[in-house]
């Protein structure tokens, strides 16, 4: 079987798959509304903190906020609602669900300095551009000859699915006693952190050679 045909095969499986997630989101609702419902989410994390609310609690709001991630980006895409706000606020709810799940992971003992080093030391730069080009838009400024924008890079999908399923299976593990669990969890969070390393090279030579 030839490279193309592969691709073609597993192109057609991931439309076929996207249609029917998005049949399970209601025509009413639109994809920005799953954004916005996540960024509300996403800030009870430090609330939840704030106020010692059980891990597994903390769990099922984080596994919330995870599934909303994929499911606002394939409504999108399957209905052809892809909106400018829509791609400021993504990004921008990626980076917030990184540091609310961090804050949460670290007070609890979950993750070590070291880790929140690096996750900042890669992810630190890239809240610019987003936060950036969602003032442009709002403000209806026109924006530089460079797009204010990251493109979509197939390792920075890569480095949320880690985060994603990392964050959740850690505070699985630790809020139900799982030690398996958790480890995997931790495994899949330095598994997202080289993603991460290999998303920041590829954004900085798409930027060298003014792909954006």
């Amino acid at each position: 079987m030839s490279a193309s045909l592969i691709r073609t095969k597993l192109a057609a499986a991931k439309e076929a798959y996207e249609r029917k997630v998005a049949l399970l989101v209601p025509a009413k609702i639109h994809p920005n509304h799953l954004t916005s419902f996540r960024l509300a989410i996403i800030l009870l994390l430090p609330v939840a903190e704030l106020y010692q609310i059980s891990t597994q609690t903390i769990f099922w709001v984080v596994l919330v906020a995870g599934l909303s991630d994929g499911l606002d980006g394939i409504t999108a895409r399957q209905r052809h609602q892809i909106t400018p706000l829509g791609t400021a606020l993504d990004p921008i709810a990626d980076k917030l669900f990184t540091l609310a799940n961090l804050i949460v992971l670290w007070q609890r003992g979950l993750i070590t300095e070291t880790v929140i080093f690096w996750m900042l030391v890669l992810e630190g730069h890239l809240v610019v551009i987003p936060v950036l080009s969602f003032a442009y838009r709002v403000f209806g400024a026109s924006p530089p000859q460079r797009q204010l924008a990251i493109r979509p890079s197939i390792f920075g999908k890569f480095k949320m699915i880690c985060w994603v399923l990392g964050f959740c299976l850690s505070l699985m593990g630790s809020g139900y006693g799982w030690l398996s669990v958790s480890r995997l969890g931790h495994t899949l969070i330095y598994a997202g952190l080289f993603f991460s390393a290999m998303a920041l090279i590829h954004y900085i030579l798409d930027w060298f050679q003014e792909k954006y």
